[in-house]
């Protein structure tokens, strides 16, 4: 498996994860004009054998800050620490460039993933009420940060 810079080729695939994933409204075209911005960043985790997307992130990276706008991994490859895998790689990058926080938003229900930031070095800081939309109700967001230099990578 390996970690590259999400493509144009991968727009598709990471569209249909962040659908299934997520119920996300985030299409394929949607995902091509996010690309194209100079502060955009996204990798992806794939298995060349066959090819298969395993892992995303999907991010925002400013002259000091960074927002995950989403971290997703295949449903059938949870568990497995690919999600830890993406995440800390890109904590790694964007240690490097100077920045002083990351923010990112988890539905208040998502306990794997808010364990993941947890141990990655995230902390709490605030709540949004009834953010996300489900067709079960809604949700509220955790809004977490990490700040540079955190003690957990």
């Amino acid at each position: 498996m390996r970690l590259r810079p999400l493509t144009q080729a991968d727009c598709v695939a990471i569209a249909d994860l962040e659908k299934q994933l997520f119920d996300s409204q985030l299409d394929a075209p949607a995902l091509a004009i996010l690309l194209s911005k100079a502060a955009f960043h996204g990798t992806v985790l794939v298995d060349e054998a066959p090819m298969r997307h395993i892992a995303y992130i999907l991010a925002y990276i400013t002259i000091d800050s960074a927002e995950i706008i989403s971290i997703g991994t295949h449903q059938d490859q949870q568990r497995r620490g690919y999600g830890r895998r993406i995440l800390q790689n890109f904590i790694a990058d964007v240690s490097g460039r100077n920045i002083s926080e990351i923010d990112l938003e988890v539905a208040a229900d998502n306990f794997p993933a808010i364990r993941l930031y947890q141990n990655c070095g995230f902390v709490d800081v605030g709540r949004r009420k009834n953010y996300y939309r489900r067709q079960d109700g809604l949700c509220d967001a955790l809004m977490m940060k990490r700040a540079a230099g955190s003690a957990f990578p």
